[in-house]
């Protein structure tokens, strides 16, 4: 899966590259706090996961303060649950409930348009909002109590869906950087029915993501 990761990458690098039009490469990394939406029921008790999100961005300049956002995403996503069941052996009934978390990863792939607001030379704010694709890098369950993890398959692939956001952009010793923060959520069912074995339910993820960045050219 980090094989795949890297290829991306690597071609987003070769594409910014060759395109006369380009205007800015950047890096940026931030914290996630991610959870599912959809058909939640109260008795499902589903709280956030805390993790990280990376990777690289482009600026490609149109026109009217305008620009296209295309960006290749590392980013943790899941949620965390008190009401797993686990079965234990020589035991009757479905089993114990106890605490779990659903560990997701993917390869999110925004196109974003942008407005940029200029305050000074060095100083600009901006916002953006654009259509994203969700391809899952892996999916694993981490039972409290347990050591280790196992594989899960509860989730398809790939999620299509939107991401919003804002940020702000400075100089400072010569190096511009960012702060930025948005919005991530998927749209339609990403449920794998087959396996999760629900034919009625729609869920979706969903994020919040703080981010730091800086242009590399």
């Amino acid at each position: 899966m980090i094989c795949r990761f890297l290829t991306f990458c690597f071609a987003f690098l070769a594409f910014t590259s060759v395109s006369e039009a380009q205007d800015v490469v950047g890096f940026r990394i931030g914290l996630s706090v991610a959870n599912i939406g959809g058909d939640i029921r109260a008795e499902d008790d589903f709280g956030s996961r805390v993790g990280f999100a990376a990777g690289l961005f482009g600026t490609i300049p149109l026109r009217h303060s305008l620009s296209v956002q295309p960006e290749l995403l590392y980013a943790q996503k899941g949620f965390t649950t008190e009401r797993a069941a686990v079965a234990i052996a020589d035991e009757p009934g479905d089993g114990d409930l106890v605490s779990a978390r659903l560990e997701l990863t993917y390869l999110d792939v925004p196109v974003l348009i942008k407005y940029t607001l200029s305050f000074t030379s060095q100083a600009s704010l901006s916002f953006y909002l654009g259509p994203t694709i969700s391809f899952e890098l892996s999916e694993r369950i981490v039972i409290d109590g347990l050591q280790g993890s196992q594989e899960s398959d509860q989730f398809g692939s790939p999620e299509y869906g939107f991401t919003l956001g804002s940020d702000i952009t400075g100089s400072l010793a010569g190096t511009e950087g960012l702060v930025g923060v948005r919005y991530n959520r998927g749209l339609g069912n990403v449920l794998n029915r087959e396996v999760s074995g629900s034919e009625s339910r729609s869920i979706y993820n969903q994020s919040f993501v703080l981010f730091v960045g800086v242009h590399l050219r």
